[in-house]
């Protein structure tokens, strides 16, 4: 394992209070900055991105508040075929006597928008970058092999694409596992490898999160990554929220079509800056007599001693609170281990040790840290989101609304005005707010939780609207 010195990542870490009381638990804010990326004329790690897109019939709705609007529909011998109009939905029907009952009315349906979206990041693949796409519903089937992203290749799979209707069932697994054999057959080229999963819905053939997260676990192992994207009202937010954490990819949520092509280009720009998608922390705190104790990492599960944080990203810092217990020495050292592969597999280590007094006091009357206070209180409000997501669930409203008051009483009288966040955090829980006064189950629950991953994650939100931007 290489040394910090030659990383280019460093800790910086700042307490709530300089000193605590006997009594007191310790808070540390730990920020991992990673430096920006350098300038050099060595080409960039070539990319290959096998995309899964979900092709079942739900997909013809559009994307926005439950879903139910459905596209264009073209009888042929008495059979339904759904055929996508882009920008429009009606009763449309063609028979012999060709066009009746036209009632059009302009939107933008789930499949279009991924379809769209894949397009636009196709273009945007260099020469030496590869691609290849599956697609399932209720079977799977790959249809562009993985190839280098020549203009006629790339021309040949956005042809692809815009071919692509809507029918059958989701299943789910199959369609990633197919989409995943087409990366490893390209990993011995040194390639960043990531499967892209766009779906609006369940996994039907196989819904035990279990097993699919298993299969994720072990090919993320083989070097290919999952990121999973999830679209309309009624996908299983759970599920992909687990394939994206054990692939070591992203988790990103479209609740409204126009937000597609927006959502999924953050996963190309994301590749440009990445240091590793692999990352975990470790703190431990270590008082008089050399006597040592695991510190908790506030909001994030700790799983054999260390916790899985976000995406390294060159120029971008993450923030994490460390809890120290209650300790009864005058000194105490807190001990920050992160480690995590580099994209050549490399494993790589940074640490810090930040020195804590304790005061024979129940409590300090050391002043409290602004910018750590604020990063406690983000915090404590993702954790609220997962109990807000729970009332949601069992369809206590009443307890989800007081919860989110009381979240919100939190953030303002807490944090800092003038802080970025601050504004960021209060759009997020008015648009939360909206969906439970609506009490709209399917999008208030994955609205909680995403709000709740990102900020374990490090990840933005992007703002919410009812129009395209």
């Amino acid at each position: 394992m290489e040394s910090s010195k030659k990383n280019a990542v460093t800790l910086e870490g700042t307490w709530l209070k300089n000193t605590v009381g006997t009594q007191e638990e310790g808070r540390l804010l730990v920020k991992v900055k990673c430096e920006s990326k350098k300038s050099s004329k060595k080409s960039k790690t070539p990319l290959h991105l096998s995309f899964a897109l979900d092709c079942s019939g739900s997909m013809n709705e559009a994307a926005g508040q439950g879903d139910s609007a459905r596209g264009v529909f073209n009888m042929v011998g008495g059979n339904a075929m759904m055929n996508v109009v882009p920008g429009a939905v009606g009763a449309q029907f063609v028979g012999a006597g060709g066009l009746q009952n036209p009632a059009v009315m302009h939107f933008e349906t789930k499949m279009e928008a991924c379809k769209n979206a894949l397009k636009n990041i196709v273009k945007q693949l260099h020469e030496e970058d590869y691609a290849s796409l599956t697609l399932f519903s209720s079977g799977a089937q790959v249809v562009f092999e993985s190839a280098p992203m020549s203009p006629d290749n790339k021309e040949k799979l956005c042809a692809l694409v815009s071919g692509v209707y809507a029918s059958g069932s989701t299943a789910l697994l199959e369609g990633w596992a197919l989409a995943a054999k087409q990366c490893v057959g390209v990993l011995e080229k040194k390639m960043q490898a990531r499967v892209i999963l766009l779906t609006d819905g369940n996994a039907t053939t196989e819904s035990n999160i279990d097993v699919i997260c298993n299969a994720v676990t072990k090919i993320s192992q083989s070097g290919v990554s999952t990121s999973c994207f999830g679209v309309g009202a009624h996908f299983n937010e759970d599920l992909l929220m687990q394939m994206s954490q054990k692939g070591a990819g992203n988790f990103r949520y479209i609740p409204d079509a126009h937000k597609a092509t927006q959502e999924i280009a953050l996963e190309l720009q994301s590749f440009d800056n990445l240091l590793s998608s692999k990352t975990y922390l470790r703190a431990w705190v270590e008082q008089n007599g050399g006597s040592t104790q695991e510190c908790q990492v506030l909001g994030l599960e700790c799983v054999n001693g260390q916790v899985q944080i976000g995406q390294l990203l060159h120029g971008n810092t993450l923030e994490y609170v460390i809890c120290a217990p209650k300790l009864a020495a005058q000194e105490a050292k807190l001990h920050v281990e992160v480690t995590w592969q580099s994209k050549k597999g490399v494993q790589k280590q940074v640490s810090g040790v930040f020195d804590l007094k304790v005061v024979n006091k129940k409590k300090s009357a050391s002043a409290t840290v602004q910018s750590v206070q604020d990063a406690i209180v983000l915090q404590e409000a993702s954790i609220q989101k997962k109990n807000i997501a729970k009332s949601i669930e069992t369809g206590n409203w009443a307890a989800a609304k007081a919860q989110l008051g009381q979240t919100q009483m939190m953030v303002s009288s807490m944090m800092s005005k003038d802080s970025g966040s601050f504004a960021q955090e209060s759009a997020d829980l008015s648009n939360l707010e909206k969906l439970v006064a609506q009490q709209n189950s399917a999008l208030g629950r994955k609205e909680a939780l995403y709000q709740s991953y990102a900020r374990s994650v490090n990840q933005n939100v992007l703002p919410r609207s009812d129009k395209p931007e």
